[in-house]
């Protein structure tokens, strides 16, 4: 079954099909704390007429829970607080909270909350504001979470956040036979995201994993990192066609990895 792996923040990523925030969320933010009410309008005015409506149903449990202020918020960021509720104030929180105030709450929230899917968007707030307890928490996720969503979330945080010493731990995962393809295969694109030429070894070797979801993800990686050297392994995937969870097909991630590196050596020289 395809990995559903949440992206993005508050008004981004997919979400059931909702209806247009009703008039509470509109009732709610003219009560709102004007801090708070600035940062959301501001997040608001960048986004597309159908992304603002997807984010002001994201916000229709924060208005049934009356959370007027950013301390009302930073304080429903906890494991004890109801999963509809908790999914919303780490989606907000990821976009318009301070990393220092909500990065430890999170990292609670990923440690302890009951409900995988509010460890995901915990997982995801913490990449997004790349607080002090990002790394650490999200390791700990993708080493020790049995929520396989949850892990794999954990490991395309990592690559966000581009720190250079999760490699050894995304490379571990990549090899990690034991590990779900998913997980795999987004453990395998971190290491292109964080970008460090020295991943390119082990990608090159994941090109002939049995799991499609990790050919495409190193072939994907390797548009990042790999050097004119990597292409005759790429050619070598070029007529897979086993279908990735999120990716397409594997061949598809070779050709537009091969387009990639030559486009990039075409500019540097």
């Amino acid at each position: 079954m395809p990995l559903t792996v949440i992206q993005g923040g508050f008004g981004d990523g997919p979400e059931p099909e909702r209806e247009p925030a009703c008039a509470p969320v509109d009732l709610w933010l003219e009560l709102a704390e004007p801090s708070l009410r600035l940062r959301i309008m501001t997040r608001l005015a960048g986004l597309t007429s159908a992304a603002r409506d997807r984010a002001l149903a994201e916000l229709e449990p924060i208005a049934a829970a009356g959370l007027l202020g950013e301390d009302d918020i930073v304080r429903a960021i906890s494991p004890a607080t109801p999963a509809g509720l908790a999914v919303a104030v780490c989606r907000l929180a990821g976009t318009v909270g301070d990393a220092q105030s909500v990065g430890p709450r999170l990292q609670r929230v990923l440690a302890d909350a009951s409900c995988a899917r509010v460890r995901v968007h915990a997982a995801q707030a913490l990449a997004r504001l790349a607080s002090p307890q990002a790394r650490g928490a999200l390791a700990e996720a993708l080493m020790r979470d049995d929520d396989e969503e949850v892990r794999a979330r954990a490991a395309r945080g990592l690559g966000q956040l581009g720190d250079h010493r999760a490699v050894p731990l995304l490379g571990a995962t990549l090899a990690n036979r034991g590990e779900v393809p998913a997980v795999r295969g987004e453990a395998a694109e971190a290491l292109g995201v964080i970008g460090r030429r020295s991943s390119a070894a082990l990608l090159v070797r994941a090109l002939r994993d049995d799991e499609p979801d990790v050919r495409g993800g190193a072939a994907i990686a390797l548009s990042m990192v790999g050097g004119l050297e990597v292409i005759p392994a790429l050619r070598g995937l070029e007529a897979d066609d086993a279908m990735t969870s999120d990716l397409g097909p594997v061949g598809d991630c070779a050709r537009a990895a091969i387009t990639d590196i030559r486009r990039r050596a075409m500019l540097t020289g």
